[in-house]
């Protein structure tokens, strides 16, 4: 490849007497065009398809360059209503969510930005803004010579995320708020069995602390003769998946012992995996003692059935 450059020859009167020519070897010049060429065509071709918005600043006025498909769709607007403009000029709802005073400082500090789970409001009509949380990183680009000349926009969609997260947290509030109105004794495990939550009515009745109790911590409050067999059931529970139902006593703040019935349903996520255990403990101790009396009664009846309708020896 050469570079060509005709020059015309003028004599003292100005005209044109001879033209003069020269040539000048631009191979590798061209073949080092080229191959910036085709480095910037394929990382465009693999940024367009990163699951990502994307987006060139150049600039101090960070104008866009270029931007890809996930970055149009993030913003509702296409790319020709984009390119050549000044960020701010082409998405204005973004002026007052302090996007100009972000990408000032890292444009003339070189330190890139980051923040996770954002809310911003992006839309073409003021009365129609559309919240979306993203993840998004502004990151300095330099020129040949080390000097910053732009911003890397790098921006992930977040939103669906944190809604279903939020919901997540909202029915987890109303659950613990169910089970803070119950009568009975409560607690939440993780699927290994790490109870990770108490009601109030177990601090009331062990006058435990949380930080004793979490996890494992409740063994301290079960009678050590029945606890093996109180975890070897619950162990059992916990790798099969299905339901624990057991009586065992536990120790109150005053130190007796109270019998309870003790139930444990798995909670499954969509696919039928435990993700926790929701337990309920009922005192019985009054109910057992009534049953107690009643068989002593029961007993004492029959027997006194027995003295009475049995014959007499002279019969």
């Amino acid at each position: 490849h050469y570079e060509y450059i005709f020059v015309p020859v003028l004599d003292l009167d100005g005209t044109v007497e001879a033209v003069a020519g020269s040539t000048r070897d631009i191979t590798q010049q061209k073949i080092a065009e080229d191959s910036i060429s085709e480095d910037r065509q394929r990382w465009q071709a693999l940024l367009a398809q990163t699951p990502a918005a994307i987006a060139i600043l150049k600039g101090p006025n960070h104008t866009l360059s270029w931007v890809n498909t996930d970055f149009e769709v993030l913003v509702g607007r296409p790319a020709n209503s984009l390119i050549g403009k000044p960020v701010l000029a082409a998405i204005p709802e973004a002026a007052d969510q302090g996007l100009s005073v972000l990408l000032n400082g890292v444009y003339l500090t070189g330190i890139p930005f980051r923040v996770a789970q954002v809310l911003i409001r992006l839309g073409k009509e003021p009365k129609f803004l559309k919240d979306s949380y993203v993840n998004f990183a502004y990151l300095p680009t330099r020129d040949q010579q080390g000097v910053i000349d732009g911003i890397f926009v790098h921006a992930t969609d977040v939103t669906e995320m944190v809604m279903a997260r939020r919901q997540v947290e909202e029915r987890e509030q109303q659950f613990r708020t169910l089970a803070e109105s119950i009568p009975n004794l409560a607690w939440m495990a993780r699927s290994d069995g790490h109870i990770s939550w108490y009601n109030r009515r177990w601090y009331e009745y062990t006058a435990a602390t949380p930080q004793a109790m979490e996890g494992w911590g409740w063994q301290a409050v079960h009678d050590p003769q029945i606890l093996p067999t109180v975890m070897e059931r619950w162990q059992e529970s916990i790798s099969s998946g299905l339901p624990f139902e057991m009586v065992f006593p536990i120790k109150g703040a005053d130190g007796n012992f109270r019998d309870f019935l003790t139930r444990v349903e798995p909670v499954r996520d969509s696919q039928g995996s435990v993700v926790r255990w929701f337990g309920t403990n009922t005192d019985i101790t009054e109910q057992r003692s009534i049953e107690q009396e009643l068989r002593r009664i029961n007993r004492e009846l029959e027997e006194f059935c027995l003295l009475y309708t049995s014959p007499s020896p002279r019969d």
